[in-house]
Protein backbone atom coordinates (compact mmCIF):
# COMPACT_ATOMS: atom_id res chain seq x y z
CA UNK A 1 0.00 0.00 0.00
CA UNK A 2 1.50 3.55 -1.11
CA UNK A 3 -0.48 6.25 1.29
CA UNK A 4 0.16 9.99 -0.46
CA UNK A 5 0.92 11.85 2.41
CA UNK A 6 -0.82 15.50 1.10
CA UNK A 7 -3.98 14.11 -0.45
CA UNK A 8 -4.20 10.58 1.96
CA UNK A 9 -4.57 8.61 -1.16
CA UNK A 10 -4.25 5.17 -0.95
CA UNK A 11 -3.56 2.69 -4.03
CA UNK A 12 -3.84 -0.91 -3.09
CA UNK A 13 -3.83 -4.03 -6.08
CA UNK A 14 -7.32 -4.50 -7.10
CA UNK A 15 -9.33 -7.51 -6.52
CA UNK A 16 -11.35 -6.66 -9.47
CA UNK A 17 -10.71 -7.58 -12.86
CA UNK A 18 -9.64 -4.71 -15.77
CA UNK A 19 -13.27 -5.16 -17.43
CA UNK A 20 -15.46 -4.46 -14.18
CA UNK A 21 -18.46 -1.98 -14.41
CA UNK A 22 -16.50 1.18 -13.61
CA UNK A 23 -14.10 0.72 -16.78
CA UNK A 24 -17.02 0.20 -19.03
CA UNK A 25 -18.28 3.34 -17.12
CA UNK A 26 -15.00 4.98 -17.51
CA UNK A 27 -14.89 4.10 -21.67
CA UNK A 28 -18.37 5.03 -22.42
CA UNK A 29 -18.06 8.40 -21.16
CA UNK A 30 -14.33 9.15 -23.05
CA UNK A 31 -15.12 11.53 -26.09
CA UNK A 32 -13.48 9.22 -28.30
CA UNK A 33 -13.02 5.40 -28.46
CA UNK A 34 -10.20 3.62 -27.04
CA UNK A 35 -7.54 3.09 -29.21
CA UNK A 36 -7.17 -0.67 -30.07
CA UNK A 37 -3.33 -1.00 -29.48
CA UNK A 38 -4.43 -0.10 -25.49
CA UNK A 39 -7.03 -2.19 -25.31
CA UNK A 40 -4.93 -5.28 -26.51
CA UNK A 41 -2.43 -3.79 -23.76
CA UNK A 42 -4.87 -3.67 -20.90
CA UNK A 43 -6.22 -7.29 -21.62
CA UNK A 44 -2.64 -8.51 -18.98
CA UNK A 45 -2.87 -5.12 -17.54
CA UNK A 46 -2.53 -5.50 -13.16
CA UNK A 47 -5.77 -3.29 -12.11
CA UNK A 48 -5.19 -1.15 -9.06
CA UNK A 49 -7.97 0.55 -6.14
CA UNK A 50 -6.77 4.73 -5.97
CA UNK A 51 -8.77 5.39 -2.38
CA UNK A 52 -9.53 8.37 0.15
CA UNK A 53 -10.37 6.76 3.82
CA UNK A 54 -11.29 3.43 2.03
CA UNK A 55 -13.41 4.33 -0.15
CA UNK A 56 -12.41 3.91 -3.97
CA UNK A 57 -12.73 6.83 -6.05
CA UNK A 58 -10.53 5.81 -9.05
CA UNK A 59 -8.64 3.03 -10.64
CA UNK A 60 -5.30 2.62 -12.69
CA UNK A 61 -4.24 0.08 -14.98
CA UNK A 62 -0.47 -0.63 -15.37
CA UNK A 63 1.74 -3.19 -17.71
CA UNK A 64 5.25 -3.39 -17.41
CA UNK A 65 5.76 -0.19 -15.41
CA UNK A 66 3.55 1.77 -17.81
CA UNK A 67 0.19 3.27 -16.90
CA UNK A 68 -2.39 2.23 -19.43
CA UNK A 69 -5.58 3.83 -17.94
CA UNK A 70 -6.53 6.41 -15.16
CA UNK A 71 -9.74 7.38 -13.99
CA UNK A 72 -11.00 9.35 -11.24
CA UNK A 73 -15.01 10.03 -10.08
CA UNK A 74 -15.80 13.11 -10.87
CA UNK A 75 -16.62 14.81 -7.75
CA UNK A 76 -12.68 14.23 -7.24
CA UNK A 77 -11.51 15.30 -9.86
CA UNK A 78 -9.08 17.81 -8.55
CA UNK A 79 -6.99 15.31 -7.19
CA UNK A 80 -6.46 13.44 -9.99
CA UNK A 81 -2.71 14.88 -10.22
CA UNK A 82 -2.43 13.47 -6.47
CA UNK A 83 -3.52 10.77 -7.40
CA UNK A 84 -1.73 9.72 -10.40
CA UNK A 85 2.07 10.67 -8.84
CA UNK A 86 0.76 8.02 -6.08
CA UNK A 87 -0.43 5.67 -8.45
CA UNK A 88 3.06 6.11 -10.22
CA UNK A 89 4.58 5.62 -7.00
CA UNK A 90 3.22 2.37 -6.04
CA UNK A 91 3.58 1.16 -9.33
CA UNK A 92 7.42 2.02 -9.64
CA UNK A 93 5.80 3.15 -12.78
CA UNK A 94 8.21 5.16 -15.67
CA UNK A 95 6.03 5.69 -18.56
CA UNK A 96 2.21 6.64 -19.50
CA UNK A 97 0.47 5.99 -22.44
CA UNK A 98 -2.15 8.70 -22.61
CA UNK A 99 -4.67 9.58 -26.15
CA UNK A 100 -4.36 13.37 -26.21
CA UNK A 101 -8.61 13.69 -25.92
CA UNK A 102 -8.35 11.71 -22.54
CA UNK A 103 -8.10 15.25 -21.23
CA UNK A 104 -7.93 13.86 -17.05
CA UNK A 105 -5.04 11.63 -17.56
CA UNK A 106 -3.34 14.52 -20.08
CA UNK A 107 -3.75 16.69 -17.43
CA UNK A 108 -2.17 14.67 -14.58
CA UNK A 109 0.26 13.73 -16.52
CA UNK A 110 1.65 16.72 -17.67
CA UNK A 111 1.72 17.74 -13.82
CA UNK A 112 5.21 15.12 -13.17
CA UNK A 113 6.81 17.53 -15.33
CA UNK A 114 8.18 14.31 -16.97
CA UNK A 115 9.42 14.04 -21.06
CA UNK A 116 6.78 14.04 -23.57
CA UNK A 117 6.63 12.25 -26.86
CA UNK A 118 3.53 11.69 -29.38
CA UNK A 119 3.83 7.86 -30.93
CA UNK A 120 0.95 7.48 -32.86
CA UNK A 121 -1.78 9.23 -34.73
CA UNK A 122 -5.52 8.86 -33.44
CA UNK A 123 -8.46 9.25 -36.13
CA UNK A 124 -11.65 9.71 -34.31
CA UNK A 125 -13.04 11.92 -36.94
CA UNK A 126 -13.38 11.84 -40.66
CA UNK A 127 -15.35 12.97 -43.51
CA UNK A 128 -18.52 10.97 -44.97
CA UNK A 129 -18.35 13.04 -48.07
CA UNK A 130 -15.05 11.59 -49.12
CA UNK A 131 -15.73 8.82 -50.65
CA UNK A 132 -12.42 7.07 -52.89
CA UNK A 133 -13.64 5.12 -56.27
CA UNK A 134 -12.56 1.14 -55.44
CA UNK A 135 -10.76 -0.82 -58.65
CA UNK A 136 -10.70 -3.46 -56.13
CA UNK A 137 -12.64 -6.40 -55.61
CA UNK A 138 -12.91 -7.23 -51.60
CA UNK A 139 -13.99 -10.62 -50.54
CA UNK A 140 -15.34 -11.82 -47.01
CA UNK A 141 -12.64 -14.05 -45.74
CA UNK A 142 -13.09 -16.85 -43.85
CA UNK A 143 -10.84 -19.40 -41.64
CA UNK A 144 -9.97 -21.38 -45.59
CA UNK A 145 -8.66 -18.55 -46.64
CA UNK A 146 -5.51 -18.40 -43.98
CA UNK A 147 -3.07 -19.21 -46.55
CA UNK A 148 -3.89 -16.25 -48.60
CA UNK A 149 -3.95 -13.94 -45.84
CA UNK A 150 -0.48 -15.41 -44.87
CA UNK A 151 0.67 -14.43 -48.52
CA UNK A 152 -0.54 -10.77 -47.86
CA UNK A 153 0.64 -10.08 -44.58
CA UNK A 154 4.16 -9.54 -44.27
CA UNK A 155 3.97 -9.15 -40.41
CA UNK A 156 0.96 -7.02 -40.34
CA UNK A 157 -0.66 -9.64 -38.11
CA UNK A 158 1.10 -11.11 -34.76
CA UNK A 159 0.26 -14.67 -35.34
CA UNK A 160 -2.68 -17.29 -36.37
CA UNK A 161 -4.68 -16.85 -33.33
CA UNK A 162 -5.02 -12.95 -34.24
CA UNK A 163 -6.14 -13.68 -37.88
CA UNK A 164 -8.57 -16.02 -36.46
CA UNK A 165 -10.06 -13.17 -33.96
CA UNK A 166 -10.79 -11.24 -37.17
CA UNK A 167 -13.21 -13.93 -38.53
CA UNK A 168 -16.32 -13.45 -36.07
CA UNK A 169 -19.56 -12.09 -35.83
CA UNK A 170 -18.74 -8.67 -34.76
CA UNK A 171 -15.45 -8.27 -36.74
CA UNK A 172 -14.26 -8.78 -40.51
CA UNK A 173 -11.51 -9.60 -42.51
CA UNK A 174 -11.47 -8.45 -46.07
CA UNK A 175 -8.93 -9.90 -48.49
CA UNK A 176 -8.77 -6.95 -51.88
CA UNK A 177 -8.07 -8.45 -55.24
CA UNK A 178 -6.99 -6.90 -58.54
CA UNK A 179 -7.16 -9.05 -61.87
CA UNK A 180 -7.88 -11.71 -60.08
CA UNK A 181 -4.53 -11.35 -57.63
CA UNK A 182 -4.26 -10.88 -54.21
CA UNK A 183 -3.56 -7.46 -52.99
CA UNK A 184 -4.53 -6.47 -49.83
CA UNK A 185 -6.41 -7.12 -46.69
CA UNK A 186 -8.58 -5.10 -44.46
CA UNK A 187 -9.77 -5.55 -40.91
CA UNK A 188 -12.58 -4.29 -38.57
CA UNK A 189 -12.87 -5.13 -35.06
CA UNK A 190 -14.94 -3.46 -31.86
CA UNK A 191 -12.70 -2.09 -29.92
CA UNK A 192 -14.67 -2.35 -26.83
CA UNK A 193 -18.23 -3.95 -26.27
CA UNK A 194 -19.72 -1.12 -24.42
CA UNK A 195 -19.06 1.62 -27.39
CA UNK A 196 -20.20 1.39 -30.95
CA UNK A 197 -16.80 2.23 -31.95
CA UNK A 198 -14.41 -0.12 -34.63
CA UNK A 199 -11.23 -0.06 -35.62
CA UNK A 200 -10.34 -0.35 -38.90
CA UNK A 201 -6.95 -1.49 -40.48
CA UNK A 202 -5.05 -2.53 -43.72
CA UNK A 203 -2.06 -4.13 -45.12
CA UNK A 204 -0.73 -4.32 -48.59
CA UNK A 205 1.20 -6.56 -50.34
CA UNK A 206 4.87 -5.70 -50.55
CA UNK A 207 5.03 -5.52 -54.63
CA UNK A 208 1.33 -3.66 -54.61
CA UNK A 209 2.34 -0.91 -51.89
CA UNK A 210 2.53 3.09 -53.75
CA UNK A 211 -0.82 2.69 -56.11
CA UNK A 212 -2.65 4.26 -53.55
CA UNK A 213 -4.82 0.72 -52.72
CA UNK A 214 -4.30 1.19 -49.12
CA UNK A 215 -6.89 4.14 -49.13
CA UNK A 216 -8.81 2.37 -51.45
CA UNK A 217 -8.88 -0.08 -48.76
CA UNK A 218 -9.84 2.09 -45.81
CA UNK A 219 -12.50 3.75 -47.87
CA UNK A 220 -14.14 0.83 -48.44
CA UNK A 221 -13.66 -0.28 -44.95
CA UNK A 222 -15.11 2.93 -43.62
CA UNK A 223 -18.01 2.93 -45.84
CA UNK A 224 -18.84 -0.57 -44.66
CA UNK A 225 -18.68 0.41 -41.44
CA UNK A 226 -21.06 3.54 -41.74
CA UNK A 227 -23.76 1.08 -43.56
CA UNK A 228 -23.65 -0.85 -40.85
CA UNK A 229 -24.17 1.77 -38.23
CA UNK A 230 -20.64 1.07 -36.67
CA UNK A 231 -18.27 4.19 -35.94
CA UNK A 232 -14.73 3.60 -37.65
CA UNK A 233 -11.96 4.65 -36.25
CA UNK A 234 -8.17 4.10 -36.76
CA UNK A 235 -4.84 4.59 -35.67
CA UNK A 236 -1.18 4.70 -37.05
CA UNK A 237 2.34 4.94 -35.37
CA UNK A 238 4.12 8.30 -35.97
CA UNK A 239 6.79 6.64 -37.84
CA UNK A 240 4.56 5.34 -40.59
CA UNK A 241 3.56 8.41 -42.44
CA UNK A 242 2.47 6.44 -45.41
CA UNK A 243 -0.47 4.90 -43.23
CA UNK A 244 -1.31 8.10 -42.37
CA UNK A 245 -1.49 9.68 -45.62
CA UNK A 246 -4.07 6.46 -46.94
CA UNK A 247 -6.12 6.90 -44.05
CA UNK A 248 -5.91 11.23 -45.04
CA UNK A 249 -7.04 10.24 -48.56
CA UNK A 250 -9.99 8.14 -47.29
CA UNK A 251 -11.22 11.08 -45.44
CA UNK A 252 -9.71 10.45 -42.04
CA UNK A 253 -8.61 12.92 -40.16
CA UNK A 254 -5.70 13.23 -37.56
CA UNK A 255 -6.56 14.96 -34.67
CA UNK A 256 -5.44 13.61 -32.12
CA UNK A 257 -2.32 11.54 -30.61
CA UNK A 258 -1.24 8.76 -28.74
CA UNK A 259 1.52 10.42 -26.21
CA UNK A 260 4.10 8.89 -24.20
CA UNK A 261 5.44 10.54 -20.78
CA UNK A 262 8.72 9.20 -19.44
CA UNK A 263 10.82 9.97 -16.75
CA UNK A 264 13.40 12.33 -17.48
CA UNK A 265 17.51 10.81 -17.38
Amino acid sequence: MHKDSDAMIDVVNSLQSADESTRRSHLEHLSHGQESYLESLAKNAQALDIKIDGLRFGYALVRDATVLEFCIEQSNVSLANSALAAVVKFANANSILCQSFDTVLMSAAKSLDWLDKPVAHLFRKFDTQKQLAISLEPQSASEAEMPRILSIHDGFFDDDDEIRSYISDRSRLFIYQRDGVDVACGIIKQTVSCRNDYDIGMVVAPEYRGRGYGAEVLSHLKSYCLDLGWYPIAGCSMDNPASKRSLERAGFIAEYQLVRYARGA
